[in-house]
């Protein structure tokens, strides 16, 4: 998403392969094995953020003896894109005679909002048939269509022609790392998962501003080199010696004659295109190629979504508060038998909210305002707390479950009502956590409080898609494990303009079950909590994650006293060793006041059975500033042997120059830039912590500056 108060940044692309991986795919000269692969795998199609319907979905086995030759169709029957862009190839296709052949997804026809449009031709490369498995999931988008066609150009005819002589398997292997490099099939998001050799980088930009040129023409209705469409548009820019009639093709066209037609190219982007942050200018030409890090700086963008201020839905049923007497208070709560759980989960489930998207109301009864429940299950619905109305938990701290479990399309928690989870009167016997959300496709928690949770306030785990709006957390300080908002396996995820108040992490990024891409944080304030925390981490990647205009006070607000035990502000905390990868993690323009911890990177934090040393890549920390730090205050950057933490620090003021004996400066490479008052120092000398394996270069950041904070 564009954030456009934000100064325009950097990102280091410093990365390592992991050794002993060698290829990505492992190239035959003929497809061709003795067991095919399970005929399983799903996906999406996208143009931008819209869903593509009723589009055809192919795979195809490249060609392995010609290059530019015939690909081969994979499928046993048809598959179309259902209304929201989903697709199933489960039984539908056979890798028969191509187990070991790669193979690629193409996406043609269908409509992406605007009418049906046959010049739609997006793909995804992937790796060979026999990769492909039931827990495979596809995004295919503009960005992995640009990924696929510039990386393989050469061995690209037309979309249904793909294909490489044995005399260039070896190269064509080489082009699948790089398409894997631009973009991520998974997530349909720039970069990769793959990490590009070092002291290179991927041009996400770049890339963001190709896909967007295409964006118009897929977010159209079509058209024809000439009739003045966008697609015709598109065509006539791309035209070489004759007009392509399909996205793909254009892009083939763009990629072989890249300084051709630029500014026109450029100018079909608009400020409403999806990918940002894109190109702000023409570029000299549109070619895509692995940048030099040392002198090409690119941030991270979070959220690949275009965000804005969610609004309440549609009203589908309405629940007024029960009149309980004056016996019944929030210590003294009504019977389960009694209480609302009943009335609010049947309006819930009834078939005019269900699985709708619209609201489920709690509203105030005259001077009746409270509702007292059990566990909640929320699917596919909104469920709305009015002004003033008050949803508490009742005793549903007997079990294991949350108080309100969140699932399903379209969900949504908003207020501006509070949940109540009474974390300060019931026992904390089984860990409930006061919201849990899984598995959630467009999840808005929108204008509501949470407060008093026994356990996690807010836990996001799994799907893709979530907006966290103008939330109030405010649980003390002092209760353990009592974490603010976990963001766990999922992609495209924001947290604007919050307040969290908590006794654990403020934020969490982790990856418990699966990879965590594309999060963005932005303008929220972090009270009495561990901070702004990447981690921990135990295995899978965590990748494209930005902190942005933050702040942290270690101090209590609503819970004065009730201060964080580990007064965390930037903190990325590791285990080891876990094959686990911590990428492209930005922190800009951070104020920090009443800290202890304020800027800690540890790949120590605790351990795993068995696996390679992490790798902690491409972290920035731009723009930060402390006061008012408490006694002993101190910052640490602590790596292992045999890991990787590259990490760029620019313009920071700390009013707290210490480290940790516990933690000392080791095993890193660091790029310091007008860091005042931090260990590590520019030359390295006066950081008596300083021990093995640690090396500190200067650089010069394109742009930014020590922020000016205001606290409140």
């Amino acid at each position: 998403m564009r954030i456009p108060t934000l100064p325009t940044l950097f990102l280091p692309a410093l990365v390592l392969l992991l050794s002993g991986c060698g290829d990505l795919f492992s190239i035959l000269p003929y497809g061709g094995a003795a067991s095919p692969a399970p005929a399983t795998a799903q996906g999406r199609a996208l143009g931008g953020q819209q869903p593509i319907v009723g589009a055809s979905v192919v795979l195809y086995a490249v060609n392995t003896s010609t290059n530019g030759g015939a690909s081969t169709s994979l499928m046993t029957s048809s598959v179309t894109t259902d209304s929201n862009g989903y697709f199933t190839l489960t039984s539908k296709y056979s890798c028969t005679g191509y187990t070991s052949t790669p193979v690629y997804l193409l996406i043609s026809g269908g409509s992406a909002g605007a009418g049906t449009n046959t010049n739609i031709a997006l793909m995804a490369i992937l790796g060979n048939c026999s990769t492909l498995t039931s827990s495979t999931f596809i995004s295919v988008n503009e960005l992995t269509t640009v990924a696929a066609v510039y990386a393989l150009s050469p061995f690209i005819s037309s979309p249904t022609a793909i294909g490489y002589s044995s005399a260039n398997a070896s190269t064509f292997s080489s082009d699948l790392t790089l398409a894997a490099e631009y973009a991520n099939t998974s997530t349909g998001a720039s970069p990769g998962a793959t990490h590009p050799a070092a002291g290179s980088l991927v041009p996400s930009a770049q890339i963001y501003t190709i896909a967007d040129a295409i964006f118009a023409c897929v977010n159209s209705n079509g058209g024809a080199a000439g009739d003045g469409s966008n697609c015709g548009k598109l065509f006539s820019y791309t035209s070489s010696g004759s007009a392509p009639t399909n996205t793909i093709n254009a892009l083939l066209n763009m990629s072989n004659n890249s300084t051709s037609n630029v500014s026109n190219i450029f100018g079909l982007i608009t400020a409403q295109s999806p990918y940002q942050p894109a190109l702000t200018a023409a570029p000299s030409n549109l070619s895509v190629s692995l940048l030099a890090a040392a002198s090409n700086y690119v941030l991270a963008t979070g959220d690949s979504r275009r965000i804005t201020q969610p609004v309440v839905p549609a009203i589908c049923l309405t629940v007024t508060a029960q009149a309980y007497g004056s016996g019944v208070t929030r210590s003294a709560p009504p019977s389960s038998a009694s209480d609302d759980t009943t009335a609010i989960q049947n309006a819930l489930n009834n078939a005019a909210c269900k699985n709708t998207g619209k609201a489920v109301e709690l509203a105030a009864n005259g001077t009746n305002v409270a509702f007292y429940t059990e566990s909640l299950t929320i699917t596919g619905e909104t469920l709305l707390i009015d002004s003033g109305v008050t949803l508490y938990g009742n005793t549903y701290n007997t079990s294991s479950n949350p108080l309100l479990l969140i699932s399903g399309t379209n969900t949504g928690l908003m207020g501006p009502g509070t949940v109540d989870g009474r974390g300060d009167i019931l026992s904390n016997s089984h860990s409930n956590r006061l919201v849990q959300a899984t598995n959630n496709y467009n999840l808005i928690v929108y204008n509501v409080t949470l407060t008093q949770s026994i356990y996690p306030n807010l836990y996001i785990q799994g799907g893709d898609g979530v907006t966290v709006w103008g939330v109030t957390i405010q649980t003390p300080g002092t209760r353990a494990n009592a974490d603010g908002i976990d963001i766990d396996s999922i992609s495209d995820v924001s947290v604007i303009n919050s307040s969290v108040e908590d006794g654990d992490d403020g934020i969490a990024v982790k990856s418990n079950n699966s990879s965590t891409y594309n999060v963005t944080v932005q303008n929220s304030k972090f009270y009495a909590s561990h901070g702004l925390s990447i981690g921990s981490v135990t295995g899978n990647t965590i990748s494209n994650i930005l902190f942005t205009g933050n702040m942290v006070n270690s101090f209590g607000v609503t819970f004065p006293g009730a201060n964080a035990g580990t007064a965390n502000a930037i903190n990325i905390k590791t285990d080891n060793p876990c094959s686990l990868v911590v990428q492209q993690v930005s922190y800009l323009n951070t104020c920090i006041i009443n800290a202890k911890h304020l800027i800690t990177f540890t790949q120590n934090y605790s351990t795993c059975g068995s696996g390679s040393a992490p790798i902690v890549d491409d972290i920035i920390v731009n723009g930060a500033y402390s006061t008012q730090s408490q006694s002993g205050a101190y910052e640490y950057f602590n790596g292992v042997s045999g890991g990787t933490t590259v990490a760029y620090l620019a313009n920071i003021s700390l009013d707290a120059l210490s480290t940790n004996s516990s933690y000392p400066n080791q095993y890193g490479t660091y790029y310091l830039y007008n860091t005042n008052g931090l260990y590590p120092t520019p030359d390295g000398t006066t950081a008596t912590n300083n021990t093995n394996g640690i090396t500190y270069s200067s650089f010069t950041p394109p742009s930014g500056s020590v922020p000016t904070c205001t606290f409140n």
